[in-house]
């Protein structure tokens, strides 16, 4: 993710829909900001942040205002807890999106290899377009390492 964003980018991006607004409910605090950050990340990335540095402090001010909660409350988000898995789960069931699975991404691996590789080899535009499949297959995509692991052994077994 990148870590500068001018303010345009932060409105095109990260600004809070009145759908995304009323999907907040009665959450509240560092509970209410955690969930409005990672339901904009999936929205942009197809997955969540895989740790809370990920998202750039100028992201957490920008949608902290939108929720009225003070930015230095994401700090005591807590991404361990039973609170992110039912967060996660809730914001998949409302965007018709599903964890991936093994065979999953077996699939996307053979796509790569089939459709994508015979004109691409750049790690960064493979990884765009495997991240693509899986928002089209409306998939969270793995993580940013399995992702790595998954392209290579394309990159492998199509050379």
């Amino acid at each position: 993710m990148k870590r500068q964003w001018e303010n345009e980018e932060l409105i095109e991006h990260w600004m809070l829909s009145a759908w995304d607004l009323a999907q907040l409910g009665n959450k509240t605090g560092a509970t209410r900001l955690g969930f409005a950050i990672l339901l904009k990340f999936f929205q942009r990335a197809g997955r969540f942040p895989a740790f809370k540095n990920e998202v750039p402090g100028v992201v957490i001010s920008f949608v902290a205002t939108q929720v009225s909660v003070p930015p230095e409350a994401y700090l005591q988000y807590d991404w361990q807890g039973r609170s992110i898995e039912y967060h996660r789960a809730e914001i998949r069931k409302l965007l018709d999106f599903r964890e991936s699975t093994v065979a999953d991404a077996e699939q996307m691996r053979q796509w790569l290899i089939a459709e994508v590789l015979p004109q691409e080899h750049q790690d960064e535009r493979l990884r765009e377009e495997a991240y693509a499949w899986f928002r089209r297959m409306h998939l969270e995509a793995p993580t940013p390492d399995r992702l790595t692991r998954l392209i290579r052994s394309a990159l492998h077994a199509f050379e």
